[in-house]
């Protein structure tokens, strides 16, 4: 059986959509737990009409808010289920996803299988170009393999397109991290630094809802995503991924410029973050960049232009567009 585990917050708008997606699965044997992290809109009302109307909707219900990791590790311990994914409220699933995943996890031994990840729009009306260096998550066909053979799965974000066997999750003693953002990659990492084996397979198994707003963090969520990539790349060092732990850093680099998540931070944070790419490009010696995930031979010289404002990244911007037809004219 395949456990589904959801936490939910305040999510109305887009529950509906999200249990129903999971609801028209070719696949029949599953349970979804639920866990209402203490909603203050209408969502607890709408999952007690799901669990009503299917018996294999279940829902939790947590009196104070616990936050999407601590969540989903509670769901861990509800599961019934020999396979589990993770969800957000407010995506969905295409419809072959959780047959896909669990045939080849089943006939293939492995501890994970992993597909792909679609961007959609808000509205989910259309699909949205990923991230640049995101292109090289993508999974080109079906096969078994070691991770740290394959650099398609360096990257240990969306969790939500990895399907996992329960008992290497427990027996490894594999959970989120108590932070309020970024507890996915600490946690995919791990899983992926101590899976044996893992089965790809070619298909979108998960359609990502783009946010249509940019919230402001706390001091709190910053200093958590922070952690998070401390702790990520203590993760890899500790199984000797020296490469994946370069590639994260790198990847907190390039996102400074331009990704939503960051573009939430005030110009104080951003700082620091950025000063806190640079230190670990130091220390570890990371001079170039790391194909195929980036292109970009001046990672550190952007982040020291992005630092000190818009008129000098411009100047940089411009310099790495006209540099060599500047130096010709002089």
């Amino acid at each position: 059986m395949i456990s589904i585990i959801i936490p939910v917050y305040n999510c109305q708008k887009y529950i509906h959509d999200c249990l129903n997606s999971i609801l028209n699965q070719t696949v029949n044997n599953f349970e979804v737990l639920c866990i209402d992290d203490a909603s203050t809109d209408n969502s607890l009302d709408i999952l007690k009409q799901y669990a009503a109307r299917d018996s294999r909707i279940k829902f939790i219900q947590s009196n104070q808010h616990l936050g999407a990791g601590p969540a989903r590790n509670l769901g861990i311990s509800k599961a019934s289920g020999d396979f589990l994914v993770f969800c957000d409220a407010d995506d969905i699933y295409p419809s072959y996803a959780l047959s896909k995943m669990k045939t080849a996890l089943a006939e293939s031994s492995c501890d994970m299988c992993i597909g792909n990840i679609k961007f959609m729009s808000p509205d989910m009306s259309h699909p949205i170009f990923p991230p640049f260096p995101l292109l090289s998550s993508h999974i080109d066909e079906f096969k078994i393999i070691s991770p740290c053979d394959d650099p398609s799965l360096w990257i240990p974000w969306y969790h939500q397109r990895v399907m996992f066997k329960k008992s290497f999750l427990v027996e490894n003693n594999i959970y989120y991290p108590n932070l309020l953002r970024g507890q996915d990659p600490p946690m995919l990492a791990k899983a992926l630094c101590l899976a044996d084996s893992v089965v790809t397979i070619p298909d979108t198994v998960y359609k990502y809802r783009a946010s249509s707003s940019i919230k402001k963090f706390s001091q709190q969520q910053f200093k958590d995503y922070i952690k998070h990539i401390k702790e990520t790349i203590r993760i890899f060092d500790s199984f000797n991924w020296k490469q994946q732990a370069d590639i994260y850093i790198q990847l907190m680099a390039f996102f400074t410029d331009g990704f939503p998540t960051f573009k939430a931070y005030q110009t104080k944070e951003r700082k620091q973050l950025i000063d806190y790419c640079l230190a670990c490009i130091s220390e570890r010696r990371i001079v170039k960049d790391t194909p195929p995930y980036f292109f970009d031979k001046n990672i550190p010289n952007r982040l020291i232009s992005m630092k000190y404002g818009i008129f000098i990244y411009g100047f940089y911007r411009l310099y790495t567009l006209y540099g060599n037809k500047i130096k010709k004219y002089f």
